[in-house]
């Protein structure tokens, strides 16, 4: 498994056209703490792209949602040896995003979206890799993201952090 991200960013609006600015900026927007930061992700999974993190592509992935989801998942999975993580937010069109431990293994699946037309990946359905890993590699993540939020961010960060980490959508259900 491998987690890959770059290009942070914000968006902004200049004359009614929203434009793409260095999240450096959210320290001049109004409300900043509350600001959604977008950008490349990528999560590679037995050599397979996750598809779907953000809809208008890998490029522009909220990462606000992912970073609340991914760290609820690892939190949620901490608690069982046998638990299920449904994501679905239901926003434009996406799908939904199953996350599965059972055991020493961790499986994910895009199914078909309870609140919007997102329909399940017949390509992604029960991914598998080692817990550990999954496990590992979302810590880690999570923790270079924060680390290079404080290197531009400093002022904010953990005000944003503590935000973003309560806007979980996902359900954690034992099995």
């Amino acid at each position: 498994m491998e987690i890959k991200y770059n290009n942070l960013h914000v968006i902004g609006y200049v004359e009614d056209e929203s434009e793409r600015f260095p999240i450096k900026t959210i320290l001049r927007m109004e409300d900043p703490t509350y600001q959604h930061i977008h950008g490349y992700l990528s999560i590679n999974i037995a050599d397979k792209q996750l598809p779907s993190l953000g809809f208008f592509g890998e490029d522009d992935v909220c990462f606000n949602t992912w970073i609340a989801e991914l760290n609820a998942i690892v939190f949620c999975f901490s608690k069982s040896y046998q638990v299920n993580y449904l994501f679905d937010e239901g926003e434009q069109g996406q799908p939904a995003f199953k996350f599965v431990r059972d055991n020493d293994l961790v499986y994910i699946s895009i199914i078909d979206s309870n609140f919007s037309n997102g329909y399940s990946n017949p390509d992604w359905q029960n991914v598998s890799c080692p817990y550990q890993v999954f496990d590992a590699c979302v810590r880690n993540f999570l923790m270079q993201i924060k680390e290079e939020l404080f290197l531009s961010l400093s002022e904010i960060t953990s005000f944003w952090w503590q935000q973003t980490l309560k806007s979980v959508c996902g359900v954690c259900s034992h099995s």
